[in-house]
């Protein structure tokens, strides 16, 4: 393993039609400080965009690695084939960067010290909070186990000051030594979009390596929205339901094989508690609504 100023580094990244965005978050990559002797290669997976994404990335960053994707490759797929390109030549670093994420100019320098700080006590996969553009707020980044029973229930964890250890992790800003890949791999192949950001990151602890969460935020990562979604109660229970199946959100086939994986003796009444909590959450939304609407009207 080289020294902290003299290391190279893939940076992995996925992206479908939002080309300013993406174009958005390459700059602050390429606006980073204090990295003078890093070695940086981009693999950059346009997964089908129609926006022009690749066209304008290779125009202002022709040294990027643009590979291409046919629009079903998601999140996961896109980030599998980005990592995949990359092992082929090797790095001692594999940062994944979603392509909605704003760095801060200290990020990698707090990324690659926050390994090497760590590294006598464990070798571990380092991970970056984000936070809310506009409300400052936590949004995404790195979460411990919640639940002495659920073995897939966790809570964020996030400090200021010190190095955290972690469980689990979403996938925004995420660097994996090379060592931590050599044992664990490429992610799921079996997984299309969601989940396979949490399941590398249980693989990693299943193979003896840490977590650490380096201190403070070192970018900015607007929460995805409910509207439209799963979520919104606002929509019919059949909507919710087809959106919720969708496979951007928990279809049936790629949930079942997470949880049964990762879910313990348990998974399968996991994996039939969100359609269930659902139905529940729906039920009970429209009966709240119906009172208030008569409490408001009630000769109406």
């Amino acid at each position: 393993m080289k020294s902290p100023d003299d290391t190279s580094l893939a940076v992995l990244l996925t992206c479908h039609n939002r080309r300013e965005t993406t174009l958005r978050s390459l700059d602050t990559l390429f606006s980073q400080k204090n990295i003078n002797k890093f070695e940086i290669s981009v693999f950059l997976v346009d997964d089908g965009s129609t926006d022009g994404t690749a066209e304008e990335v290779s125009e202002q960053y022709p040294e990027i690695n643009i590979l291409e994707g046919n629009g079903s490759l998601y999140w996961t797929g896109g980030m599998r084939k980005a990592m995949a390109a990359a092992l082929e030549v090797g790095f001692d670093f594999y940062l994944w960067l979603n392509d909605d994420t704003v760095l801060f100019s200290n990020a990698l320098r707090k990324l690659i010290d926050t390994f090497y700080k760590k590294k006598q006590e464990a070798i571990g996969t380092v991970v970056g909070s984000l936070c809310d553009p506009e409300t400052g707020e936590w949004t995404y980044g790195a979460s411990v186990r919640s639940s002495w029973w659920h073995p897939l229930r966790f809570k964020p964890i996030f400090s200021q000051d010190i190095i955290l250890k972690a469980d689990n992790f979403w996938g925004n800003v995420v660097l994996i030594p090379e060592v931590v890949i050599q044992k664990v791999g490429n992610l799921d192949n079996r997984l299309i979009h969601g989940a396979g950001d949490h399941d590398y990151a249980l693989r990693t602890k299943n193979a003896g390596f840490q977590i650490w969460v380096v201190p403070d935020y070192i970018g900015e990562c607007p929460r995805n929205t409910i509207e439209n979604t799963w979520k919104d109660s606002n929509l019919s229970l059949l909507e919710r339901f087809k959106k919720i199946l969708s496979v951007k959100e928990r279809p049936i086939r790629n949930r079942f094989y997470y949880l049964k994986k990762h879910g313990g003796i348990l998974f399968f009444v996991i994996f039939f508690s969100l359609y269930v909590q659902l139905l529940i959450d729906h039920v009970c939304t429209s009966l709240f609504n119906m009172e208030s609407r008569f409490s408001k009207h009630p000769f109406s």
